[in-house]
């Protein structure tokens, strides 16, 4: 069966006309069919997975991570620390403030888009002696996934020195005042790259243009909230954020729900509301939405563990410690298998390819 992701790509209506024809061009068209599905059958053997995979950064360590199968065996891979592509050369991310243990690499944001690359917002500004220069806050993006499926990351014993898992620099983040980028997520109804700024004491809602850095803001302090730590979109693009400061204590660990307003040029936000107080200090700094099995998963920096967040009320499950302490970026791939599908681009070549593949099968028949 061929992907209807493919073929919404390369134009379901040309295949299905193509399928129709008469008996004698059958054998025209069914090359190409044939070799569409060895194709994406090549890709699911590459990729294939029944468990979704969360991926996150630690922000104590700048390590790049990954939790399979988090709610039965759960397994953690460390990928080691990462680098940064600086002009060419790979390097290390530094230690932006050696002062501090628990402040590392400065990353307190993780996303992953439907095309398996990762993004993640460096506050810190890092200044490589003798190479080059990068303005905190400022965006990167990460290859995560290859075109095919596989995995474009490996674990890096070298601790990032040896030019694995390299953070391409996509430029500063620009429009936001001042304050770090606490959280990333991007909405699945509209593509658009969501944002908490902790902003002097104050939370603000913003969207962040992946191509040029430039932040629009949403919501400036946000009523309610004191410090808002990341945010989450689930398949319906509800907005999940957790708030680390809450309660009447201004202490416990508050999950809310944005109600927002799509319909402007410009989304508004219009409220938001509690759905779950979870209670005490536990220190949530990252949620993640598994689209495969509709769950909110979260990290506790104060238990060292994922939890599962309940969507309807009160309380969590505890899944466990993955042996990280500062989990403040974690995300899935925004798909219902949990897996990247291929580039639009990538798409077209391929089908180009496989038809250019037909035609000289066709030449080679009529020569016969």
């Amino acid at each position: 069966m061929i992907d209807t992701t493919f073929l919404g790509w390369f134009g379901s209506y040309s295949v299905d006309r193509a399928i129709k024809f008469p008996a004698r061009f059958s054998w025209r068209v069914a090359p190409f069919v044939a070799l569409v599905g060895l194709t994406f059958a090549s890709v699911s053997a590459t990729a294939s997975s029944n468990v979704p995979i969360a991926w996150g950064i630690d922000e104590d360590t700048g390590n790049l991570l990954s939790i399979e199968d988090y709610d039965s065996t759960m397994t953690v891979t460390d990928y080691g620390r990462l680098s940064i592509n600086d002009g060419g050369v790979s390097r290390a991310f530094p230690d932006t403030d050696p002062e501090y243990g628990d402040v590392f690499a400065d990353l307190e944001s993780f996303v992953i888009d439907k095309q398996g690359f990762g993004y993640t917002v460096g506050n810190a500004t890092v200044d490589f002696p003798g190479g080059g220069t990068f303005t905190g806050p400022h965006l990167y993006r990460i290859r995560i996934f290859n075109e095919d499926g596989s995995l474009a990351v490996s674990p890096d014993d070298a601790a990032g020195s040896g030019g694995y898992n390299v953070l391409q620099s996509l430029g500063p983040v620009s429009g936001i005042s001042s304050g770090e980028i606490n959280g990333l997520d991007i909405d699945p109804l509209t593509g658009d790259f969501w944002a908490v700024n902790e902003n002097g004491g104050r939370d603000d809602l913003v969207m962040i243009d992946k191509y040029t850095g430039v932040a629009t803001v949403i919501a400036n302090s946000i009523d309610g909230t004191d410090d808002l730590e990341d945010l989450s979109f689930d398949e319906n693009g509800n907005l999940y954020l957790i708030e680390d400061d809450g309660g009447a204590n201004e202490t416990d660990d508050i999950l809310l729900m944005a109600t927002l307003d799509r319909s402007g040029l410009i989304p508004t936000l219009l409220s938001l509301s509690i759905v779950n107080d979870i209670g005490g200090d536990v220190r949530i700094e990252s949620l993640a939405w598994d689209f495969m099995n509709q769950r909110l998963l979260a990290f506790s920096d104060e238990h060292n563990s994922v939890w599962e967040l309940n969507t309807s009320g009160d309380g969590y499950t505890d899944l466990g410690p993955i042996g990280f302490n500062d989990v403040e970026g974690l995300s899935f791939v925004p798909t219902e298998t949990g897996l990247p599908v291929p580039e639009p681009g990538s798409a077209l070549l391929l089908g180009l390819g496989l038809m250019g593949l037909s035609g000289r099968l066709r030449r080679t028949a009529q020569t016969r």
